[in-house]
């Protein structure tokens, strides 16, 4: 019993060393022993005012303008940046689009010779076939003409001399190869070679 005694003693020594038995937590301790609402226990926070010398004043103000002549200037810094990177990616843009067109022209030009050239290639190869058409064999002509593509064949056959072209045209006998001669004979007259008897 003296134990406890002494150990209720310590405690109690205890909470008012430690302020724990003030007025206002006693108050809170014996609302919570009756079962009351607890209400939160606020410690108030006393603000010391302190008198702002004359000097401290104008230091804080001071420094306050200081720093705000800073960031101004850091800000005008920035600002002046970004109008020189705007212009130089205007300008950028522009030599951009200038490249770009000038790149469309050179494709263009480039296209445009490649057909030039592949016309005059066609052209000296299709003068080629048709001189050696015209002095061949009209047999071999006629066995060539058979596996060639129709749009050629009437193209060589046009510009043929008529005597040639009527040679190359009667060595297609037989059956299939009538076939395919009235075939030619029927685009030679469309493209107006051949008058219509």
């Amino acid at each position: 019993m003296i134990l406890h005694l002494i150990g209720v003693a310590v405690l109690f020594g205890y909470g008012l060393m430690t302020g724990r038995f003030q007025a206002e937590k006693r108050q809170q301790y014996l609302a919570t022993w009756k079962g009351e609402k607890l209400v939160p226990y606020v410690e108030e926070v006393v603000e010391e005012v302190v008198e702002e010398s004359p000097l401290d004043a104008t230091a804080r103000i001071l420094g306050r303008q200081l720093s705000r002549e800073v960031i101004d200037r850091e800000l005008q810094r920035q600002l002046e940046l970004m109008k020189d990177m705007k212009i130089t990616l205007d300008e950028a843009q522009k030599k951009l689009e200038a490249d770009r067109l000038s790149l469309v022209k050179q494709e263009e030009d480039f296209t445009k010779k490649i057909e030039e050239q592949k016309k005059d290639a066609s052209e000296e190869g299709f003068l080629k076939a048709l001189q050696t058409y015209s002095q061949m064999n009209p047999k071999y002509v006629k066995d060539d003409f058979m596996v060639m593509d129709d749009k050629e064949v009437v193209r060589i056959l046009a510009a043929m001399k008529p005597g040639i072209r009527t040679e190359v045209l009667s060595k297609f006998r037989e059956p299939q190869e009538q076939v395919r001669r009235v075939k030619l004979v029927g685009l030679l007259r469309d493209s107006g070679v051949i008058d219509v008897e």
